[in-house]
């Protein structure tokens, strides 16, 4: 408290939460509170560099553009699953390097660590406080509107906290339950965790022990399915509870988005492995 007195912001304090969603409320509540056109959003266990703001802001002057974000890695030390999950964002923003790719719409924007648009956030309606994938939601509302988001590969930051086992099946179960509540397909979400994953798994041991020289490299098939069996049971449990879900046309662009993403990555598997 004493710490963010000491600056020239603004402290809101949220006495309590009727939300669903308690994380998605207190966002909404600091963004009503704020002033600007712009809206910047850092998660508390994300931690930036200096010049963040440098490397976002100019995407925006593309009218086109609704979000900015970076791209956030873990820490390479901790637990195996920690350096495991480590050296597969290494893996995807070293591949993006390589494809001389600054910035990528194939990835969704980290909503921890990004800016809006204000106009475009509040037409939108803000994050939605009743289910669980509220960032996913609201990158399809801003979609929708017809603007183009942007993960900008040359702004790393750091998230602080370690993957342990633990978090690694919450997280993979509530990804399960965001998966249904934003209306992802089945068939993405097999070909993301078989396909890319699981049937290609001695193929990213190698790549990721080349990529890190790292003896977790021959456990990634372990970790494929933690991931691959928890997503499944937080989406059936979603399911069973018929909890609530995005608009049909919402849905329906989630869908087409992952096609066209299924297809690139599957290419770009291929190709990988060709050469």
């Amino acid at each position: 408290m004493d710490i963010i007195k000491s600056f020239p912001v603004k402290l809101v304090n949220k006495r309590q939460s009727k939300a669903k969603n308690p994380a998605a409320e207190t966002v909404n509540l600091g963004i009503k509170h704020a002033n600007g056109d712009y809206i910047a959003l850092i998660e508390a266990d994300i931690q930036v560099g200096r010049e963040w703001l440098v490397k976002l802001f100019p995407y925006f002057k593309n009218e086109s553009i609704g979000t900015v974000s970076g791209y956030v890695i873990v820490s390479p030390s901790g637990s195996w699953i920690n350096r495991l999950h480590y050296l597969m964002k290494r893996r995807i923003f070293f591949a993006a390097q390589k494809r001389r790719e600054v910035a990528s719409q194939e990835i969704y924007p980290i909503t921890g660590f990004s800016i809006f648009r204000r106009f475009v956030l509040e037409n939108a309606g803000l994050f939605n406080e009743t289910v669980r994938g509220t960032d996913i939601a609201l990158d399809l509302k801003i979609r929708a509107q017809g603007y183009k988001q942007m993960c900008v590969m040359s702004a790393v930051a750091l998230d602080i906290r370690r993957y342990t086992s633990t978090r690694l099946v919450k997280d993979c179960i509530r990804k399960g339950t965001a998966v249904y509540n934003t209306g992802g397909s089945l068939l993405y979400l097999h070909q993301q965790l078989v396909l890319r994953y699981i049937f290609l798994s001695p193929y990213y041991c190698v790549t990721l022990f080349r990529a890190g020289r790292s003896l977790v490299a021959p456990l990634f098939p372990l970790y494929a399915l933690i991931r691959y069996f928890c997503t499944i049971i937080g989406y059936l449990k979603a399911t069973l509870k018929k909890e609530e879900r995005c608009p049909d046309n919402l849905r329906k662009k989630r869908k087409e988005t992952e096609i066209r993403w299924m297809l690139i990555s599957f290419k770009r598997e291929i190709r990988r492995i060709i050469r």
